[in-house]
């Protein structure tokens, strides 16, 4: 880690107001190293960089601002020969202006950062300033030694601008930042925008692309590369990678199935048991639902037929299973695979159960009108008549059931009514005679 402080660490390189410092330590969390280092002026360090130097140990870089100048220190630390301070390097005067980035590429270093107008201290200048406060890109030699390579890159517009962090991907640098304005001829003076921009071989800048979020201003802080590239992918809007093909196993994603969607279901003669739908609810827990619904009148399990799975539900031997469909408009049963009836392993398991429906549920049963009122008796009359079938059945359950024929007759009996007096008397004589013919009396 880097940064300043106004109290002392350990040991010190500097003794100003405030130091800059970079502290190391393991996985663990331990300490492996410090060093506090600065001018007698207010110092910090605001960018670190470490890396793999292939030799057992790590290189390790800070960037700053130290008394108003712009410094740039290397470090060196490996278990064997500890921590070590190598060089340093001033790249100009820094006044109100900061690094912020740096980044490493086959023996150059890369500074990122806002400062004045031409005040970096560099060999070349590959792209001139234009005002004020500019975003520069900086190559160096990693040594922080001054070479003929060395070349300044300043991205700015006619207002404040900055570079906030730099990525170097097979050679090619990229800079990304913030501006004010307008920026090698994108973007725009009215406001604050986000900018990238990739430097060519020369460090002049090959491309830049400004952006703005939709409420107005964006101010980028951060870039990355993607060091695959791009592909027809990108440009159809897909992702790189594996797949997923595998559905959701939630009923209501994987069928037409809603939440709230419900079925009804008994064994033999006992009561129905509604059983609903829930929006967690799998294929496994409905089975888990229906299992404790029937006991051990039948099972219902999982099977898999053409790729799909769905629901099987068989009865005992003995047993019969009666399914019935949901409210309107709320059944499931379709949904599931299956069909409202009767679920029997032989035809004696099927005569042991006699269903009765009063179809109270399906009647729009109302009394607004002379019409609706007439309506709604009829219903309760046909109800009322099927409670009394149903009652029958169960006072003689050996009863033998009615021909069609028979029950025409029974109905046309009971619709007759009452005899008229004149038949109930000559009736009545016609028993008589018969009882004195046959020695009644």
């Amino acid at each position: 880690i880097a940064g300043s402080t106004d109290s002392a660490l350990g040991p010190s390189l500097g003794a100003g107001s405030s130091d800059g410092y970079v502290r190391g330590f393991n996985a663990d969390g331990l300490e492996l190293f410090q060093r506090q280092f600065g001018t007698t002026g207010a110092d910090a360090a605001t960018a670190l960089l470490v890396r793999d130097n292939g030799a057992g140990g790590f290189d390790i870089f800070t960037g700053g601002v130290e008394n108003n100048r712009g410094v740039l220190r290397s470090f060196t630390y490996s278990s064997s020969a500890g921590f070590t301070a190598d060089a340093s390097r001033d790249i100009g005067y820094f006044y109100k202006s900061a690094i912020n980035t740096l980044a490493w590429d086959d023996g150059a270093l890369y500074v990122g950062g806002e400062v004045g107008a031409d005040r970096l201290t560099l060999a070349q200048t590959a792209l001139g300033a234009v005002a004020k406060q500019e975003g520069f890109v900086a190559r160096i030699d990693d040594d922080l030694v001054s070479t003929a390579l060395d070349r300044a890159t300043y991205l700015g517009s006619a207002s404040d601008d900055s570079v906030k962090s730099i990525a170097i991907v097979n050679g090619d640098v990229y800079a990304a930042g913030v501006t004010n304005g307008i920026i090698n001829g994108v973007g725009s003076a009215a406001g604050k925008s986000s900018f990238l921009t990739r430097l060519g071989d020369d460090g002049a800048a090959a491309w830049t692309r400004t952006f703005v979020s939709a409420g107005g201003a964006a101010s980028l802080t951060s870039l990355a590369v993607d060091a695959s590239g791009g592909s027809p992918l990108d440009a159809l809007g897909l992702p790189r990678g594996v797949v997923a093909t595998r559905d959701s196993n939630l009923l209501t994603q994987r069928s037409a199935l809603r939440a709230g969607d419900e079925f009804s279901i008994a064994v033999d003669e006992r009561r129905l048991v509604t059983i609903r739908v829930g929006v967690t609810d799998t294929l496994s827990t409905l089975q888990g639902a229906i299992n404790r619904a029937i006991g051990g009148g039948g099972r219902a399990e999982i099977v898999r037929e053409d790729g799909v799975e769905r629901l099987k539900i068989t009865a005992s031997d003995g047993h019969a299973i009666r399914l019935e469909p949901g409210r309107d408009g709320r059944d499931a049963l379709g949904g599931l695979g299956l069909k409202q009836g009767v679920i029997a392993v032989n035809e004696g398991g099927r005569g042991n159960l006699n269903t009765y429906g009063l179809s109270l549920v399906a009647a729009d049963l109302k009394l607004t009108d002379k019409a609706a009122i007439t309506a709604t008796k009829a219903e309760l009359s046909a109800a009322i008549s099927i409670v009394r079938r149903a009652y029958e059945a169960l006072l003689n359950p050996n009863a033998k059931e009615l021909t069609d024929e028979e029950k025409r007759l029974q109905e046309r009996r009971q619709n007759a009514g009452v005899a008229p007096e004149y038949y109930t008397a000559r009736l009545a004589n016609y028993q008589a005679a018969l009882t004195r013919l046959t020695g009644g009396g």
